[in-house]
């Protein structure tokens, strides 16, 4: 039918990109085509950048962050950098609203808001949406709202019921239509894409990132990371942190409730001596013949080590 009405035709691949570095388009085609009706691409780029993103991990702070990935940007590509704000939703910005350290201006002509940043006021700082910022770029560009909640990103809220009728039924790859939105928010930078993501509640895309790419993670500083925690022996994306209970110390899981895993050795924390049989931990224990290593799961796991042994 479409031969007869158009003729012949061809597919033309346009696979050259002069945006964004060959490591960015690595990465961010390889996260993208993880689901296996996407559209397959070979970019192909000159410009080079061995690390294109940066993750901010943060606590409490999320304005500290902020501050940290704009003074990193400032930093490296000058005063008269432009830099994004990527947000999943309108709202994503309102951690800002209350800060002494930014200004916010809405344009009502545009729909953009022009953020001011006190301390260098000359910077161009801008927000948008990422649905909004398809087809644009930037200088740099920071997603601020990589969180693992209902509206975070990936968004959890289902889709509009009309959206069905305008969507393939074939695409059920989980996360299909964020994940793409996501390889927007990736690809809208020039030079580095900053990702803001709570510690205690990390959303899944980064966690994936970071399991398979090479990518820089940064920490606030005057708040203890837990980047180098070690992960749940029973959901395995989870980070076991410490926690407290009627005075008394445990380990449990960052996934809670969704992963009710816990520890009763905090000591976990500063020697993480896997254990071989079941995955968990190996922990120092005293018996009737002297200190040895057992896992923490027992009595469901019964291995255990000499001392001479780790």
């Amino acid at each position: 039918m479409l031969f007869e009405l158009f003729g012949f035709s061809k597919i033309q691949r346009i696979e050259k990109t002069y945006r964004n570095s060959q490591k960015l388009i690595d990465i961010a085609g390889d996260f993208v085509m993880k689901n296996p009706i996407q559209f397959k691409k070979n970019l192909k780029s000159d410009k080079q950048n061995d690390l294109p993103i940066k993750l901010i991990g943060y606590q409490k702070d999320k304005v500290d962050a902020l501050t940290i990935a704009i003074d990193d940007i400032v930093n490296q590509y000058g005063e008269k950098t432009e830099i994004l704000l990527l947000g999943r939703n309108n709202f994503d910005l309102s951690f800002l609203e209350d800060s002494i350290n930014f200004n916010l201006v809405k344009n009502k002509k545009t729909g953009q808001t022009q953020i001011f940043y006190n301390k260098n006021k000359s910077l161009k700082i801008l927000f948008l949406t990422v649905h909004k910022s398809k087809g644009l770029e930037a200088d740099n560009v920071i997603i601020i709202n990589a969180e693992n909640n209902l509206v975070g990103f990936p968004n959890k809220i289902s889709d509009d019921p009309l959206l069905s009728w305008v969507l393939t039924d074939s695409d059920n790859y989980d996360f299909a239509e964020e994940r793409r939105l996501f390889y927007v928010a990736l690809t809208r930078t020039k030079n580095i894409t900053y990702i803001l993501t709570p510690e205690y509640k990390t959303s899944v895309f980064i966690k994936e990132l970071q399991k398979n790419y090479t990518i820089k993670y940064i920490t606030i500083g005057h708040e203890q990371s837990i980047s180098e925690n070690p992960n749940c022996p029973r959901c395995k994306s989870g980070k076991m942190v410490l926690r407290t209970s009627r005075k008394k110390n445990f380990l449990g899981c960052t996934n809670f409730p969704k992963c009710e895993y816990t520890i009763n050795r905090v000591d976990v924390l500063t020697k993480q001596i896997k254990c071989d049989k079941c995955g968990s931990f190996m922990v120092r224990k005293k018996g009737r013949y002297g200190i040895f290593y057992g896992c923490t799961n027992f009595p469901k796991c019964k291995n255990s080590k000499n001392l001479s042994e780790v």
